[in-house]
């Protein structure tokens, strides 16, 4: 099951213009919960690297909103 989740700022002091979207291809309820506490209380989400998965959207015009892309993938347990 995909879930989609847009919210609000991450840190309204120094990132009030950014706003999540989080596509979560996990079935483990712990990890969507996870996820979403890590932006909430992220301050240094702009400072992560490709291999998290995560991507700011190059086509964001000056006062708007960023889109941030989340993209978690289950990992199958063997």
């Amino acid at each position: 099951m995909i879930t989609s989740a847009r919210m609000g700022s991450i840190n309204e002091e120094t990132l009030s213009n950014v706003w999540t979207l989080i596509h979560l291809g996990s079935k483990d309820s712990s990890e969507v919960e996870a996820a979403r506490m890590f932006f909430e209380n992220s301050e240094k989400i702009m400072e992560l690297g490709e291999d998290t998965g995560l991507m700011v959207s190059p086509n964001c015009n000056y006062g708007q909103p960023l889109l941030v892309k989340f993209d978690l993938i289950a990992k199958e347990k063997g």
